[in-house]
């Protein structure tokens, strides 16, 4: 609907005032037809979100200082005028009037939809006004107090009693939400927290919980035409169950997520509550074709659900199993429920379409308790057993509509954006997420499995492996999809850990999938090449988001983990992406060499991770690409040299992080090698007394790579033990790495070998920092360490 941004209290002119009276007077009067005063209520609730100058007018809110003899003189007292509709509004909606003949449902229904239209509003000073009457509150929670009438067979009088009450309901439920959520919790009236706990005392709020599940459920299983599509006259978000769900949702987050004290949810409760969603869910698919409705009721249940479960979980399984230890039963309650989601997802998916948004929620679920509970779970093998290939034809079922999505999304991309493009983009998105859904789902059931071959043997012969791949590599290739791609790496990662699953991917061709795509991560731009190589090195925050240099970074990991699982039998395959990526590596090694970024030391980290595997057979690798072995041993080697001759320099360092600007220089490749002569050329080896946290996150990460550089070249050595002890060893057959000088390793750039001095600087480099790391510690004589100050762990 779209509405005109005309001004009616200018339409009106100086007739606003006389008008607005004479409506205030058809409020008032009780032999007025209750119509009329709906419409002029209806009229107020519309023009507090659309026309701000006319319900001013309507509200006529004074603000008067109060006098000095108070201690709060300086708070403006709240007052509403002589000719308001707000006194108007509490006499009508007043307790002992709701229901009766001076204020029928129909009336009491347009008041606490203006009550509500304030409340979403924010509109803070007619709201002082109501919270300062005595008779507010207990106004709007007494219909909470009362049960929604029975509805009989074909009586249109009591159906349409019960929907203006479950509308009334719904609105005081979002008020009370909204009042929560505006208001911290030690300064909520004292009227509005007394009148809430008495309204939800003993099993009312189970009572509200049994109405929505009941509500749910009749619309879900009718096959009536008027519950199937709302009437012209009203919109899908105003059919009572769908609006009494919305309202539920509000007030059962708000409340818990804000801990409120007035409202008590035992444990007993929790778990009815979410049971009775699981059930509303479950009626949805049980008859009848799927209405817009029942999609809209179930993915509402369903992501309420998952987020009462995040809220409420881990507390409440870990008293549940106490409970259950202490007086074992046939079943934990942690493992009903996940069966009980196992169930609710094959009937979900009994039908021929799928709905990803009841999914999501659903798997998401499960996804939880795995992660709060895990081997807590009592039957947790024949649970996971039954889970994993309901959990396989979810994924697959809805990988089959990514290639259309995704061929139109690129056609999309490339052209102009149509009317159906944001319709498009939509759906998109949510296979996209539910396929993310799953792989993280997938993660848990790897980690928790007791038999992990029979899982992996579910997916091989299931065909998720090769959906992944495939999907993945189209991702890579249109570059969308960026979070699905991150998450099918971890799985990928998680699954080459174990031999089966690295052979597993190795059949299923991973690197003819992954490895020539990878090269449009860095190719088609240069957003991780920073150029802001120190401004920000090292800052307390952290990119939160997913970059494609991430996902790089993540095959590489990938890559490395296959070959350590896989030795000789994944060498080939690795040193096709050693071929495919040489030039790559070595940048990211001379780019960390001269560059303190983030991205650029985690694109080094990757890259030492996965030589360090790859050096293990140097004998081999010298034999197939000795000239790509000769270049990236050099540049490690160079930038050993330079981390080191960094470590021995903390003051330095620290004034590369403070002072150094990326802009003073065009190249900023080169940024640390155009210091000034005089800084590079520096002897200075004194430590320093407060290390910053950037200086101590720089050297954290230059230690670790410095490590992983060093057992990259170890396999370039023989070992010290056999040469000594067996005299056979033709030591002819390795070549020096280091040279014979003890000299301190300079900040010259042009320096690319190794030497014995720069080892012994390095242990020295480490020993003071241990040293320090001890002299940190604690003694029951020393006073507690300035949280200001940092050091590197031990």
């Amino acid at each position: 609907m779209q509405v005109s941004p005309m001004s009616i209290l200018a339409c009106l002119g100086k007739d606003a005032e006389s008008i607005r009276d004479m409506f205030l007077t058809r409020l008032q009067a009780k032999s007025e037809d209750i119509q009329l005063k709906v419409g002029i209520l209806e009229l107020l609730s519309v023009c507090v979100d659309f026309q701000p100058g006319l319900i001013e007018i309507f509200l006529n809110v004074q603000t008067q200082h109060g006098d000095s003899s108070r201690t709060d003189v300086n708070k403006p007292e709240v007052k509403h005028g002589r000719n308001s509709c707000l006194p108007v509004l509490l006499k009508l909606m007043e307790q002992s009037c709701q229901y009766n003949v001076y204020c029928p449902p129909e009336l009491l229904a347009a008041c606490m939809e203006l009550v509500h239209a304030l409340w979403a509003g924010l509109r803070e000073t007619p709201m002082a006004v109501l919270r300062q009457s005595g008779t507010f509150w207990p106004s709007v929670l007494q219909p909470l107090k009362m049960d929604v009438p029975a509805v009989e067979e074909g009586d249109q009088v009591s159906l349409q009693a019960a929907k203006l009450h479950s509308k009334i309901c719904a609105f005081c439920m979002r008020i009370i939400a909204l009042e929560i959520f505006a208001v911290a919790e030690t300064f909520l009236n004292a009227s509005f927290k007394s009148n809430l706990q008495a309204t939800f005392t003993g099993e009312r709020l189970m009572y509200w919980s049994k109405t929505v599940r009941a509500k749910v459920e009749r619309a879900g299983l009718s096959r009536v035409p008027e519950s199937e599509s709302p009437s012209h006259e009203q919109s899908l978000w105003d059919h009572p169950p769908l609006n009494l769900l919305l309202a539920w949702k509000n007030f059962l987050i708000t409340v818990s997520k804000f801990k409120v004290q007035e409202v008590q949810i035992t444990d007993r409760n929790k778990a009815d509550i979410l049971y009775n969603l699981l059930e509303g869910i479950r009626a949805q698919f049980k008859a009848g074709h799927l209405s817009e409705l029942k999609v809209k009721l179930a993915s509402i249940s369903s992501a309420l659900y998952f987020t009462l479960l995040k809220i409420w979980g881990r507390e409440l399984w870990d008293r549940q199993l106490s409970e259950y230890a202490a007086s074992p039963r046939t079943l934990s309650p942690p493992a009903a429920t996940l069966r009980n989601l196992t169930q609710t997802l094959i009937e979900s998916m009994g039908g021929e379409t799928l709905i990803p948004s009841v999914l999501i929620g659903l798997l998401g679920s499960t996804s939880l308790i795995l992660q709060q509970c895990g081997q807590k779970i009592d039957t947790l093998p024949s649970l996971l057993r039954d889970l994993l290939p309901v959990l396989c034809s979810a994924f697959l079922r809805s990988s089959w509509a990514l290639p259309a999505l995704l061929d139109s999304m690129d056609k999309n991309k490339d052209g102009i954006a149509d009317q159906g493009s944001a319709p498009l983009a939509a759906e998109f998105g949510v296979q996209v997420k539910l396929q993310i859904t799953c792989c993280c789902l997938m993660v848990e059931i790897l980690h928790n499995s007791q038999d992990l071959n029979s899982a992996l043997k579910v997916l091989q012969e299931q065909g998720i492996l090769s959906s992944i791949l495939a999907t993945t590599e189209a991702f890579f290739k249109s570059r969308q999809g960026i979070s699905y791609v991150y998450s099918s790496l971890l799985l990928l990662t998680k699954i080459a850990e174990s031999e089966m699953g690295a052979s597993a991917l190795v059949t299923s061709n991973l690197t003819s999938h992954l490895c020539l795509v990878l090269t449009a991560c860095y190719t088609r731009e240069d957003s991780f090449q920073p150029r802001n190589l120190l401004a920000k090195a090292f800052s307390t925050s952290r990119p939160a988001t997913v970059s494609w240099h991430t996902l790089y970074c993540l095959s590489l990991d990938l890559f490395a983990v296959c070959l350590q699982t896989l030795g000789h039998a994944f060498l080939e395959d690795a040193l096709n992406l050693v071929g495919v990526h040489q030039d790559r590596l070595q940048q990211s090694l001379e780019m960390a060499r001269v560059s303190l970024n983030h991205y650029a030391l985690s694109e080094a980290e990757a890259t030492c991770s996965f030589l360090m595997q790859l050096c293990r057979f140097q004998r081999e690798w010298n034999f197939h690409l000795p000239q790509v072995m000769a270049k990236l041993m050099t540049s490690l080697m160079a930038m050993v040299q330079m981390y080191v001759a960094l470590l021995i320099r903390p003051r330095y360092l620290l004034h590369l992080l403070e002072h150094t600007r990326a802009g003073d220089s065009n190249n900023d490749s080169k940024l640390l090698l155009q210091l000034p002569a005089h800084l590079q050329h520096q002897t200075s080896l004194d430590d320093v007394d407060q290390p910053t946290h950037s200086l101590v996150d720089a050297q954290l990460s230059i230690l670790k790579l410095v490590v992983k550089a060093l057992l990259c070249l170890k396999h370039f050595t023989p070992v010290l033990p056999e040469i000594l002890l067996d005299q056979s060893v033709d030591v002819s057959e390795w070549e020096p790495v280091l040279q014979l000088t003890f000299g301190t390793p300079s900040l010259d750039g042009d320096v690319t070998t190794l030497s014995f001095g720069t080892l012994l600087n390095c242990v020295t480099a480490c020993i003071r920092l241990l040293t320090k790391s001890d002299s940190k510690a604690l003694s029951p004589h020393r006073a507690s360490p300035d949280p200001k100050q940092a050091h590197v762990p031990k």
